[in-house]
């Protein structure tokens, strides 16, 4: 079972300065160009590129089991699907945002677009 977040839980975690905390958008680049997150910790990794068995393809920041992860995508299908696949494959502290980057913009920042 992947945990998921809401936006507006992450909106707070990021108004108040979460250092445990890592926001992974796994948008491909043409819908981070168009639609991003104004302020967070953000890295972006591309679900394309995590592939079955490409595990050397996440970075060592994304390593660490102490971090808490949060994934994004545009509605939260594709984070949940890579959420469940790094659970499956050790990663505990993952979460998957709730509607995704679109929930985010209907229900926290309109300002950021939509697409």
């Amino acid at each position: 079972m992947v945990e998921e977040i809401t936006v507006a839980e992450l909106s707070r975690e990021i108004a108040d300065g979460d250092d445990g905390l890592m926001i992974v958008d796994i948008r491909e680049k043409w819908e981070v160009d168009k639609v991003h997150l104004p302020t967070g910790p953000i890295s972006y990794l591309p679900m394309s590129i995590l592939s079955v068995g490409q595990l050397n393809a996440i970075p060592n920041e994304l390593k660490d089991p102490t971090k808490r992860i949060v994934l994004m995508c545009h509605h939260g299908i594709r984070s949940g699907s890579v959420a469940a696949w790094l659970n499956r494959n050790g990663w505990k502290n993952v979460f998957s945002l709730r509607g995704g980057i679109d929930a985010y913009a209907l229900e926290i920042d309109p300002q950021i677009g939509f697409y």
